[in-house]
C-alpha cells in the first residue's frame, strides 16, 4: 500500500500503479513462504518453550534457518526470471512492461536478501506471546519503507527502482527489532543467549528435531498463501483481456492493497490465535478457547459494520483520488474504476472475507493444515477464477465494465469460502472436542 502513493508520483503514475499491481503475486509468494514457516515454528516453539526444552528449540531454529537459506536462493532465481520474462508477458503498454521488469525483479531480490531472516525472531516473539513487539516490528518496517521511498524517489530520483529497493531494505529493520526484543525477553527469563541468525547453521550440536513435522505444517500453511498469489495472477490475466487494461490493472492494484489494509486489525488479531488456541487446547481448556474465538468473530463483525463499511463508503472516492493523484485526463478512467471498487465492492468484500481470516489460524493451531489447504484450494483455484471469469464476461456482454464484474466475482468467492470454512470449523471442533466444548455456546 505504501508503494501505491509514491508510484502515483512517478511520471506516468497510472503505468507505475499498474506495474506495482502486477507485482502483487510476487509479494504474496514471499508472504506465503514466510507465513508458512513462521506458523509452523510458532506452533512447535510454543510447545518447546512450555516444556523448557532448550535443545529442541535450538534445533527448531537451526532447521528454520536452513529453510530460510534455501528460500533466499529460490527467490534470487525468481527475481532473475522476472527480469528476463517481463518483455514476453504481452502487456499492453511498453511503459508498464518496463516498469514491471524493474520493480518486480528488484522487489523480489530485495525480499530474498532481507526478508527471510526475520522468521525466527518474529516467531519466537509470538511463541513467548509478545504480539505487541511483533506489531511494533511491522509498524517499524512500514515507517522505514516510507522514509526510504521518500529518500530514493524525491532526493535521489531513482523512480520505480527506488521504490522496489526501499520495500526490500525496510524489512531488515523488522528483523533487527524482533531480534533485540527476543533477547530482552530471554534476559528477563534468565535464558542463556542463543544464536538465531545464519551462524546457527554452523552449530555442531546434534539436532533433536527433524525437519518433517515442521514442514508438514509449514507447507499447507504456505501453499494457502501461494494460492492467493495465483488468484491475483489469474485476475490480472483476465483484466488484461479487455479494453482499458492499464486503467483496470491500476484500479485493481489499489483495490487489492486497500482490501489488505482494511483487514489489518483482524489479521493482527489472527496472528495471536495460533499461540492462544494452541496453548488452551494443550491445557484442555477448550471451552475458554471457544469463547475466545467467538469474541474474535464478534470483533471482526463489529469492525466491518462500523469501521470498514462506513469508512470506505463515505471516503473511498477521496482515497482513490489521493492514491491516483488525478492530474491528467488519462487517469480519469482509473479513478472512476477505483472509486466504484472502494466505495461499493470493498466494504461488502471485507464483511464476506473476514471469517476466512479468522478460521485459518484456528485450524493451524489444531495442527490441521490440510483443512486450510483444502478450503484455500476451493477458493483460489475454483471459486475465484470461475466467478471472476463469469462475472467479467456477463458484465461485458451487458455493456457494463468487466472490471466491476471481475471484482463482484471475487467478493462472491470470498463469501462462499467463508461459509464453507465456518461450517468445517463447527464440524471439526465438535468432532475433536465432543463433550468438552459446544460451539452453540
Amino acid at each position: 500500500m505504501v508503494d501505491m502513493f509514491f508510484a502515483s508520483r512517478i511520471g506516468d503514475g497510472e503505468s507505475a500503479l499498474a506495474a506495482t499491481g502486477i507485482s502483487f503475486p510476487l509479494e504474496f509468494a514471499f508472504i506465503a513462504c514466510w507465513v508458512g514457516m513462521s506458523t509452523a515454528l510458532t506452533s512447535f516453539a510454543s510447545q518447546a518453550i512450555a516444556k523448557k526444552d532448550e535443545s529442541r528449540l535450538r534445533s527448531l531454529i537451526k532447521s528454520t534457518n536452513k529453510v530460510a537459506l534455501i528460500l533466499m536462493g529460490l527467490f534470487v532465481l525468481i527475481g532473475v526470471g522476472v527480469y528476463e520474462a517481463a518483455p514476453h508477458l504481452g502487456l499492453e503498454s511498453d511503459e508498464v512492461t518496463g516498469m514491471f521488469q524493474i520493480y518486480g525483479s528488484v522487489l523480489v531480490l530485495g525480499i530474498a536478501a532481507c526478508g527471510f531472516w526475520s522468521i525466527v525472531p518474529d516467531s519466537l516473539l509470538k511463541a513467548y506471546q509478545d504480539t505487541k513487539s511483533t506489531m511494533v516490528a511491522g509498524i517499524l518496517s512500514g515507517v522505514m519503507n516510507v522514509v526510504l521511498n521518500s529518500v530514493f524517489l524525491f532526493a535521489f530520483g531513482w523512480g520505480i527502482f527506488g521504490l522496489a529497493l526501499a520495500t526490500g531494505l525496510a524489512r531488515f529493520s523488522s528483523y533487527i527489532y524482533s531480534l533485540r526484543a527476543v533477547r530482552r525477553i530471554e534476559r528477563r527469563r534468565g535464558i542463556q543467549r542463543r544464536d538465531t541468525g545464519i551462524t546457527s547453521l554452523l552449530s555442531k550440536e546434534t539436532e533433536s528435531f527433524t525437519m518433517r513435522p515442521l514442514m508438514a505444517l509449514a507447507i499447507p500453511a504456505g501453499l494457502s498463501y501461494i494460492l492467493i498469489s495465483a488468484e491475483n495472477g489469474i485476475i490480472n490475466k483476465v483484466l488484461a483481456g479487455y479494453a482499458n487494461e492499464v486503467a483496470s490493472l491500476a484500479a485493481f492494484g489499489i483495490f487489492n492493497r486497500m482490501t489488505l489494509f482494511s483487514y489489518m486489525p483482524v489479521i493482527g488479531m489472527a496472528v495471536s490465535i495460533v499461540p492462544f488456541v494452541g496453548r488452551l487446547i494443550g491445557e484442555g481448556r477448550t471451552r475458554e478457547a471457544w469463547r475466545g474465538l467467538m469474541s474474535a468473530f464478534k470483533f471482526a463483525a463489529l469492525y466491518s459494520l462500523f469501521v470498514v463499511i462506513p469508512g470506505f463508503y463515505f471516503f473511498g472516492d477521496r482515497i482513490a483520488y489521493f492514491l491516483l493523484k488525478r492530474s491528467t485526463e488519462d487517469s480519469s478512467n482509473s479513478l472512476d474504476l477505483a472509486t466504484m471498487a472502494l466505495t461499493i465492492l470493498l466494504p461488502i468484500g471485507a464483511l464476506a472475507g473476514l471469517p476466512f481470516i479468522i478460521c485459518r489460524p484456528v485450524f493451524e493451531a489444531m495442527q490441521k493444515g490440510t483443512h486450510v489447504l483444502f478450503v484455500s484450494s476451493l477458493r483460489y483455484l475454483l471459486f475465484s477464477p470461475g466467478f471472476v471469469i463469469l462475472g467479467s464476461y456477463l458484465f461485458y456482454k451487458n455493456d457494463l465494465e468487466p472490471f466491476l464484474g471481475a471484482l463482484t466475482g471475487l467478493v462472491a468467492a470470498a463469501g462462499l469460502s467463508s461459509i464453507i470454512f465456518i461450517a468445517m470449523l463447527l464440524a471439526t471442533w465438535r468432532k475433536s472436542f465432543q463433550g468438552a466444548a459446544a460451539p452453540a455456546e
